[in-house]
């Protein structure tokens, strides 16, 4: 899984890779999805002091109407539909995979625990681009 690594978000990579390579792959998924959750609450509190989390906080920061993350111009239909379209996987991550995994123990293998890692740090990627 080495080369897997170098194409991580480097903060997910930080904080899964280790509990990862330690055998701990539902830590090592929950550790990348709250980073997400955690780098896009800076963002909101920095725009507008609001402390706000998981599906919530994405829904806010990503929203059509007024949104805190704009991950481009908004003008065309295609440009509403990216930042809908992450706004709803980022929403759906938190309650889909984040939440399940802090409130319960779900314990994905080594190759689901990668699918997840790779989404997380898509999601922080998207959270990078922001304009």
């Amino acid at each position: 899984t080495q080369w897997f690594w170098e194409f991580v978000h480097p903060r997910i990579c930080a904080l899964a890779r280790p509990r990862f390579e330690a055998g701990f792959y539902g830590d090592a998924v929950e550790a990348a999805f709250k980073e997400v959750n955690d780098a896009v609450k800076r963002i909101v509190r920095e725009a507008d002091g609001r402390e706000l989390d998981g599906a919530g906080l994405m829904t806010t920061a990503f929203s059509l109407l007024n949104p805190v993350i704009r991950l481009n111009a908004l003008i065309t239909d295609t440009d509403r539909n990216i930042q809908q379209g992450y706004m709803q996987i980022m929403a759906g991550s938190m309650i889909g995979i984040r939440n399940p995994k802090a409130h319960g123990n779900l314990n994905p293998d080594n190759s689901k625990a990668l699918h997840l890692i790779a989404l997380a740090s898509l999601l922080m990627h998207k959270v990078d681009e922001r304009i």
